[in-house]
C-alpha cells in the first residue's frame, strides 16, 4: 500500500527518530554526566555510536518485519507500505551498522565490549532468534538497550558502581514500559502480535505491569537522590512522577487510547530529561 507521504517522512518512520532515539541518547548522556561533567570528543563519539547503532537496529527490525507487517496491514513500517524499497533500507542498515562499529576501536576496551554486546542484543531482537516473538524476553531485550547505553556512558569515565546500575535500572524499566505500551497499541489497532508478552497476559494486566514498572523507576530515582547519587536539588523532580503516571491511569480507565499515552509520555519524559540534564550541568 503506497502512501502519499513524502520520502522524508518515510525515512523518519524507518529510523524512529522521534520514538526511541531520545531515550537512548538521554540514557547514554545521563550515564556519562553522572560520571563526569566533562564534555569532550569521547562523549561525542559515544553519542554518535548510540545514534548509529540504535537506528541500524530500527531499520533491521522493519526489514525483518516487512512481510508480517504487510499481512496485518501495519503501514507504520515504510517498507511494508511501499514507501521505501527493501534494498534502500538494507543499504541504510549496512551503512549505519558499519558507522557504529567503526567508532568502537576508539573507545576503552570495557566500553567497546558493552557496545558490541548492545549491537548483538539489539540485532537478535528482530533477527535470528527474534527475541521480540518470545514473551518476557521481548521486554528484557527491549529494556536492555537503553540500560546498556547508560552503562557505556558511565564506563567511559568511571568504573561501574551502584550509581551506574541504578541509572541503568531506570532506563531499563522505562524502556520495558514503552515496549508494553506499544504492544497494547498494536492489539488495540488490530496489529495483533500473538507471540508477545501483552498477548500472553492480556491488556489489563499489561497496563498494570506498565504502571508497576513506572512506579519502580520512580522509587529508584528517589533512592538515587536519598543516597547522594544525584544532587539533593533533584528532589524537586520527585513530584513530577505524577505526570508520568497520569497517562497510564487514564489508559487504565479507558479514557485515552494507547497511542495517546505513548505520545504523552514521550513528550513529558523528553522535557523532564532535558530540564534535569540542564540543571545538573549548571548545579
Amino acid at each position: 500500500m503506497a502512501s502519499d507521504k513524502g520520502p522524508m517522512k518515510a525515512w523518519a518512520d524507518l529510523l524512529r527518530l522521534q520514538e526511541y532515539l531520545p531515550l537512548f541518547i538521554f540514557s547514554a548522556l545521563a550515564g556519562a554526566l553522572l560520571a563526569t561533567k566533562r564534555i569532550d570528543l569521547h562523549l561525542a563519539s559515544l553519542l554518535l555510536f548510540v545514534a548509529f547503532s540504535s537506528m541500524s537496529a530500527f531499520v533491521l527490525n522493519d526489514i525483518m518485519d516487512e512481510e508480517e507487517d504487510r499481512a496485518r496491514e501495519d503501514w507504520r513500517n515504510p517498507i511494508a507500505s511501499g514507501r521505501l524499497k527493501r534494498k534502500d533500507a538494507f543499504l541504510a542498515f549496512t551503512i549505519l551498522a558499519l558507522l557504529s562499529l567503526v567508532l568502537l576501536p576508539f573507545m576503552e576496551l570495557s566500553v567497546a565490549v558493552i557496545g558490541i554486546s548492545t549491537v548483538l542484543l539489539l540485532s537478535t531482537y528482530s533477527w535470528g532468534p527474534r527475541l521480540k516473538d518470545k514473551p518476557v524476553l521481548d521486554l528484557l531485550t527491549h529494556g536492555a538497550g537503553p540500560a546498556l547505553y547508560a552503562l557505556m556512558g558511565y564506563a567511559l569515565y568511571k568504573s561501574l558502581d551502584m550509581t551506574s546500575l541504578l541509572l541503568a535500572g531506570i532506563a531499563f524499566l522505562l524502556s520495558c514500559t514503552s515496549c508494553i505500551l506499544q504492544q497494547v497499541r498494536d492489539m488495540d489497532t488490530g496489529a495483533y502480535a500473538a507471540k508477545r508478552t501483552t498477548s500472553l497476559i492480556g491488556v489489563e494486566r499489561s497496563i498494570d505491569l506498565a504502571m508497576a514498572l513506572m512506579l519502580i523507576s520512580i522509587m529508584i530515582y528517589v533512592l538515587m537522590v536519598s543516597i547522594g547519587a544525584l544532587p539533593l536539588i533533584f528532589a524537586i523532580f520527585i513530584p513530577s512522577g505524577v505526570i508520568l503516571l497520569e497517562p497510564l491511569l487514564k489508559l487504565k480507565t479507558g479514557a485515552v487510547k494507547p497511542e495517546e499515552v505513548i505520545k504523552a509520555l514521550r513528550l513529558r519524559g523528553s522535557l523532564l530529561a532535558a530540564i534535569m540534564l540542564l540543571l545538573y550541568l549548571i548545579s
